[in-house]
């Protein structure tokens, strides 16, 4: 559907490392549909994912922007800023424009974050990160057949820091990129 903006959220959960010894830890991007008018379209499912660790972190970095392209995610790809390599990736590769804005919605009142893209997971974000996702859950699950983050969702704990559910955390970011985009999705033509 490229006569669309908007249409389509992700979330991309990086790493900084090339090996990690002590995890099981990988990189994810979920890419996924927003609510839309459509006639016949898929509405508020996950539509594509990335999950590995490569040998080389670049080559994840390359598949995340190679879909940002493709899917055209301009402004929609929501990162956790806790390992930015993967913006920094993207701004030397011209893919700057795909990174969404940091959400406001998601921070506390006396936050003293400046980060201009992505989001900071923290003990205020996450709760609500993890409340959209239950939702979404609850109303959309049939539309999601991807058994690894079925498996993933199944498993998440929202205490857990640094857990193996990366591709649980970039569906997780995309939902917060849908809440967070004020445009809602429109037909171009």
């Amino acid at each position: 559907r490229k006569n669309h903006s908007n249409l389509l959220t992700s979330g991309l959960d990086g790493y900084d490392q090339d090996t990690a010894k002590a995890s099981k830890s990988l990189g994810a991007m979920c890419i996924r549909i927003r609510d839309n008018n459509i006639a016949g379209a898929m509405k508020r499912a996950p539509i594509a994912v990335i999950s590995c660790r490569p040998r080389r972190k670049e080559l994840f970095y390359e598949l995340c922007l190679k879909a940002a392209v493709f899917y055209d995610l301009q402004g929609n790809v929501l990162v956790d800023v806790g390992a930015g390599l993967v913006m920094q990736y993207f701004k030397e590769n011209g893919g700057w424009k795909y990174l969404a804005d940091r959400p406001k919605k998601f921070e506390s009142e006396n936050s003293e974050q400046t980060h201009e893209k992505g989001v900071r997971l923290t003990t205020f974000s996450k709760p609500r990160m993890s409340g959209l996702m239950q939702t979404d859950i609850e109303d959309n699950i049939e539309n999601n057949w991807f058994p690894e983050l079925i498996n993933q969702l199944g498993n998440y704990d929202e205490v857990e820091i640094g857990s193996d559910n990366d591709l649980a955390d970039a569906y997780g970011l995309a939902l917060m990129q849908d809440v967070s985009c004020e445009v809602r999705p429109r037909d171009n033509e």
